[in-house]
């Protein structure tokens, strides 16, 4: 059971006895398909409702038979106001895969795996009514020409409007071509570095935390803007961006996102400017969750590795709902499941996550009274921690 929101849930398995597998939940679903030995599929059962626990059958004609168990989400107070997309970490033009890079794409297929799965995250999230979609860095995998123009072909096909944040693939010492370049001839929107877009119920800020040749992040020269953008909106704030905050003095993780003293002083800016915020990054190609005061900090992983999907972020008036599937096209789950082999099979248990890190609803706290940065600056409470604004 790999993804829930209040209406569905995706069901995905990395192998399957030939012929069709028969999902059926509360009286819904269906077949999907023929498969051969030991493939990898999955399926969607929709029209499940809200905050409900079904019991999930998966069956074969052979005879096999799966039971689960699942609860459908809770639905945030409100309207559904509006849906934004999320791919994280696309890397098109990589090949590879794996600590030695060693793990190759065994269809062979013309279309390299990175661009495949990078084309069928994004078809699946605009036809899952995605208003904005948010490129959340290492769009290509070394910054090269080549790898541009297959990008840039792809995001112009998408039919939504995009923001694209940089990340440390784009501003690699290998790269060919400046991005920002390349995206603002194409006509792409990105963070410089900073980029607001205001929809129904929410503002959406895109950040840059790119470090010129560096693998790390920083938010160094966004935050100023940042904190702006916060302090002056009139709605709840998703931001994105590509490199997470470190949670702990010594790195627990590969690859490093934004170090530790900063991070902890960024987040306390944030949570200080705005209560109703929601981040979430990539980089590090996992699902992870964590909560510092009421905001929620989450990490959505790679469409091209394993588990290979895509986040989606529904607005309600009181609240949002993240959702992360897999990208269930069978061309792209033969190459993701495959690579979730990598590093000894350590991979297959690090990068998912729990499903309560993939999938989740979150209620918007009150927001934070208004008032500007320059009277948060001079208060006593800013004094008394000592930090700066």
């Amino acid at each position: 059971m790999f993804a829930v929101d209040d209406t569905t849930a995706q069901v995905v398995w990395g192998e399957a006895p030939v012929g069709p597998v028969q999902v059926e939940a509360g009286g819904r679903g269906g077949y999907a398909g023929g498969h051969g030995p030991g493939a990898a599929g999955g399926y969607l059962i929709e029209g499940l409702q809200p905050g409900t626990v079904y019991d999930v059958v998966v069956s074969s004609t052979l005879g096999h038979v799966a039971h689960h168990r699942a609860r459908t989400l809770e639905r945030p107070p409100g309207e559904l106001l509006c849906r934004v997309a999320t791919v994280s970490d696309l890397h098109i033009g990589s090949r590879d895969f794996g600590l030695f890079h060693t793990m190759r794409d065994p269809r062979a297929e013309p279309e390299p795996v990175s661009l495949r799965c990078a084309r069928l995250a994004v078809e699946e999230a605009v036809r899952w009514g995605a208003q904005l979609l948010v490129v959340k860095g290492d769009l290509t995998d070394r910054g090269w020409h080549d790898e541009w123009r297959a990008a840039m072909s792809l995001l112009r096909r998408a039919g939504v409007p995009i923001v694209a944040a940089l990340g440390n693939h784009e501003t690699g010492h290998r790269r060919e071509v400046d991005a920002s370049t390349v995206l603002k001839a194409a006509g792409v929107a990105y963070p410089d570095p900073l980029h607001v877009t205001d929809l129904p119920g929410v503002r959406v800020i895109t950040v840059d935390s790119a470090l010129d040749a560096q693998c790390e992040g920083s938010l160094s020269r966004a935050l100023p803007d940042l904190l702006d953008a916060l302090v002056e909106a009139d709605r709840p704030a998703l931001v994105c961006l590509h490199h997470p905050f470190d949670r702990w003095p010594i790195p627990t993780k590969y690859p490093t996102g934004i170090r530790w003293p900063e991070a902890t002083e960024v987040l306390e800016k944030i949570k200080r400017a705005k209560r109703d915020v929601f981040i979430t990054a990539g980089h590090a190609h996992r699902n992870r969750r964590r909560e510092v005061g009421s905001m929620v900090v989450t990490e959505v992983a790679s469409t091209k590795d394993y588990p290979g999907v895509w986040g989606g972020y529904a607005i309600y008036d009181g609240g949002l709902i993240q959702l992360v599937r897999r990208i269930q096209a069978p061309s792209a789950m033969a190459w993701t499941e495959y690579t979730r082999r990598a590093a000894g099979g350590i991979w297959g248990w690090y990068a998912p996550g729990r499903l309560r890190d993939r999938c989740f609803t979150h209620r918007w706290p009150l927001p934070t009274p208004a008032r500007s940065w320059q009277a948060v600056a001079s208060s006593g409470e800013a004094r008394a921690t000592g930090t700066q604004f």
